[in-house]
C-alpha cells in the first residue's frame, strides 16, 4: 500500500505541475483533501471492518449467535447457526463458519485467512504462536478458533 500512495503521490504532483503551468490547478483538490477523502475509501474497503460490520449486523439481527463456551442449556435460535462462542473476555469465532454466513449477506473480496491477517493487524485478533488461530475447548472438545477482543462488538456503534 506505501508504493501504491508514492506512485500516486508523484503522479498527482506531475500532474498538478502540469495544470499550474497551464493556469488550471483548480481542476484538482489541495492534495491533502484528496489524500483525506481516498483514506476514508480505503478504510470503508478493509477487509477486516467489512467483515467486523457485517458480524456485527448478523448478531445483531439474530441472523447467527454467539453461544456461551461453557455447556449451557439454552438452545441457539433456530436456523441461526453458531458463529462462535462467548468466553470471560473474548469471542471465540468460528472462522470458516464466520466467513460463510458473513459471504452470504456481505460478498467479500477477501480470503478468510486475509481477513484474518487483518484483524490481526489492527489488533482485534489475539493470534496463536505461528497461526491466527489458537486451540480452545469449547464444550469440551480441543477447538481452533479466532480469539477476538469482546468489545469488536462496540465497533461503528453511535451514542447518539
Amino acid at each position: 500500500m506505501i508504493q501504491n500512495w508514492a506512485v500516486l503521490r508523484t503522479v498527482y504532483q506531475v500532474l498538478h505541475e502540469f495544470l499550474t503551468e497551464q493556469h488550471a490547478e483548480q481542476a484538482l483538490p489541495i492534495w491533502q483533501d484528496a489524500m483525506a477523502q481516498t483514506v476514508q475509501a480505503v478504510q470503508h474497503e478493509r477487509a477486516g471492518d467489512l467483515f467486523l460490520n457485517a458480524l456485527a449486523q448478523l448478531l445483531g439481527s439474530g441472523e447467527a449467535v454467539l453461544m456461551a463456551a461453557v455447556r449451557d442449556v439454552e438452545a441457539p435460535r433456530p436456523n441461526a447457526p453458531i458463529i462462535g462462542y462467548l468466553s470471560d473476555d473474548h469471542i471465540l469465532l468460528l472462522p470458516e463458519v464466520a466467513y460463510r454466513e458473513v459471504s452470504r449477506v456481505q460478498p467479500l473480496k477477501f480470503s478468510a485467512s486475509a481477513i484474518g491477517a487483518q484483524l490481526k493487524e489492527d489488533g482485534w485478533l489475539l493470534p496463536g504462536s505461528n497461526t491466527l488461530t489458537v486451540q480452545r475447548r469449547v464444550r469440551g472438545i480441543a477447538t481452533r478458533v479466532w480469539q477476538l477482543k469482546a468489545d469488536f462488538l462496540q465497533v461503528g456503534v453511535d451514542d447518539g
